[in-house]
């Protein structure tokens, strides 16, 4: 048996004097499936646009987010919404992916960048960013994938704008597509309604991602391959408005043992392949995939005008209630027959892809939850192979698998758990 995933893909543009993204062209082989791109489908006749409860989900969603981190929530807004989705109209009529818009003769056509479609739509905005996602199954899972991508995360943890609007199509080419603007009229009002700076996963966020999955453009991570996994980046942003010039001495984080994670890059202005970041922004990405269900702890150390200063926090990352496996290369694994379990990938390098992947016995029940996640329950041995990596269950009477924490009863973890089960 194998089977293949539609992955995530996600682009993302920020503007307050310039636009900093590329053209990105159509990715053919992501979906298994052919298109002729001389023809152009009529597509537009039955678009699929967000539903309006979708649209509310998703708002509420990114403000639960934001607010967790300290931040002011967004307000919607429907010239926001208008820009977002003719540009998910031209998206769908013209089987691409991207920020800007060429064919000035199509009838969705906008505007060539967010901003002159944010104008076209008659809001008179003085700063704006915008995100697209591809290939997700809903707009949770749109959000939390553009919030594993650094360059989308910062747009969404923007401290100047206060407005968003969400447009969304379904495309046979990238699956659903979510459109992103947001923006604001007055940043200077805005600036000083944000805290002094903001941490992603915050201070005691108990529902952190473990892994990012480098199909993000521009791609902040240059010599992984697209599809290589790493561990979630950590972010600390601040305050234009309530800080000077700030100079990072150390980005440290580590496990809940006391135990530095060395592998790790930092990302700054200066060191940003993408040019992406400012002076404010410092991100570290651990190189390798953090675990599931477990505390880290990071402390950022800096200079502010002479004053060295430290920051702080701890966060812990997404619980299931199966008990799990952190699963590596080559591993074998015990399981019960019948019973679930989270097996959880953990590849050696962002080299390794985790793409399309077979299994050998086919009464084994196998729910891909992620990229480098699954839900799996065997009846009987199964070994499971992807291009490289690979690993095997094994039935076994008793197994050894991490039974999930007790500790998640925080109004942190309840925040956004209980918003889920709501609003579903």
């Amino acid at each position: 048996m194998n089977k293949t995933l539609p992955f995530h893909i996600a682009l993302s543009a920020v503007l307050h004097t310039t636009l900093l993204a590329s053209e990105v062209s159509p990715l053919l082989n992501w979906r298994t499936y052919t298109h002729d791109m001389i023809h152009t489908a009529p597509l537009r006749s039955q678009p699929f646009r967000i539903a309006t409860t979708e649209r509310i989900k998703g708002i509420n969603y990114i403000n639960t987010l934001r607010t967790g981190a300290g931040m002011i929530s967004y307000s919607a807004n429907r010239l926001l919404h208008t820009a977002a989705q003719k540009h998910m109209d031209y998206l769908l009529e013209q089987h691409r992916f991207s920020h800007y818009e060429n064919n000035v003769s199509s009838p969705f056509y906008s505007g060539y960048d967010a901003g002159d479609r944010i104008t076209a739509a008659g809001y008179s905005w003085q700063s704006y960013s915008e995100n697209l996602s591809s290939g997700d199954r809903d707009i949770y899972e749109s959000v939390d994938g553009l919030f594993s991508a650094i360059y989308h995360r910062l747009g969404f943890l923007e401290f100047r704008n206060d407005e968003i609007g969400i447009g969304s199509v379904q495309s046979p080419l990238y699956g659903t597509m979510y459109g992103y603007n947001t923006a604001g009229t007055a940043w200077w009002e805005v600036l000083p309604l944000n805290p002094a700076y903001v941490l992603w996963p915050y201070q005691n966020y108990r529902h952190a991602q473990t892994s990012f999955n480098n199909y993000e453009a521009p791609d902040p991570l240059r010599e992984c391959p697209a599809g290589g996994i790493t561990g979630n980046p950590i972010s600390i942003a601040f305050n234009p408005n309530k800080n000077s010039a700030v100079t990072m001495t150390t980005f440290k984080i580590f496990n809940s043992d006391g135990s530095e994670i060395t592998n790790t890059k930092t990302l700054t202005a200066s060191t940003d392949p993408s040019g992406f970041l400012t002076e404010h922004q410092f991100v570290l990405f651990p190189m390798n995939a953090l675990s599931l269900d477990s505390n880290y702890h990071v402390v950022f150390q800096y200079d502010e005008g002479g004053t060295p200063k430290t920051v702080s926090w701890d966060f812990h990352t997404r619980r299931y209630t199966e008990k799990r496996y952190e699963v590596f290369n080559g591993g074998t694994y015990d399981l019960i027959n019948g019973q679930s379990y989270i097996m959880h990938l953990k590849p050696d390098s962002c080299m390794t892809v985790l793409g399309a992947y077979s299994w050998n016995n086919g009464n084994t029940a196998i729910e891909r939850l992620s990229v480098d996640t699954f839900r799996i329950t065997i009846a009987g041995d199964t070994d499971i192979s992807f291009s490289n990596f690979t690993f095997s269950l094994r039935a076994a009477a008793r197994d050894q698998a991490i039974a999930p924490s007790s500790s998640v009863n925080t109004m942190a973890a309840l925040s956004v758990i209980n918003f889920l089960l709501s609003s579903n």
